[in-house]
């Protein structure tokens, strides 16, 4: 598998992860990205619609997070089908960076490490450090819908890095 099929699949893992692992607060979304986030959204609604139109109808529109984050989701697409993997091909050189990893900054990564090191201190002691994009990739047994993750997510909210993205191993 490429790096951009791994990236790819591993933001939508993380967009379905995320859904599931918000606050209880009502909302996690903004109706209206800010100035700085509208090119970035538009490349993802951009490849939400590329996908739609290759072969993937169900393919959701990208959401923005109440963090500023940007969640996409497979929806009720199967990364794995022949369909979708060929959509994906016709579709990556649109998100940004043409789909390549750009890196996390180091204030991201510092904020990355301290969220991690929280969600350490809060009962998650296998909680990995963050990847040189900024991602967390999940151990086996690291559940994100287990009360004892959401309430050490909750108990380091201050520390959350402004885009979280979790990836299952």
């Amino acid at each position: 598998m490429t790096q951009h099929r791994r990236q790819i699949i591993g933001l939508l893992a993380a967009g379905v992860l995320l859904a599931g692992c918000g606050s209880t607060s009502p909302s996690h979304s903004s109706s209206r990205p800010s100035a700085s986030q509208t090119g970035f959204v538009h490349h993802f609604m951009a490849f939400a619609s590329c996908m739609r139109s290759h072969g993937v109808p169900s393919y959701p529109d990208p959401r923005v997070t109440s963090s500023g984050g940007v969640q996409i989701s497979p929806g009720g697409g199967n990364p794995n089908a022949p369909a979708f993997k060929s959509a994906d091909a016709a579709c990556h050189e649109l998100l940004p960076n043409g789909g390549a990893p750009s890196g996390a900054s180091a204030q991201d990564r510092a904020q990355g490490l301290k969220f991690a090191d929280c969600i350490r201190a809060h009962g998650i002691p296998s909680f990995p450090d963050p990847d040189r994009d900024g991602a967390f990739t999940l151990p086996p047994g690291v559940t994100p819908q287990a009360p004892a993750f959401r309430q050490a997510v909750a108990a380091c909210k201050s520390a959350e890095p402004s885009s979280l993205t979790l990836n299952q191993s």
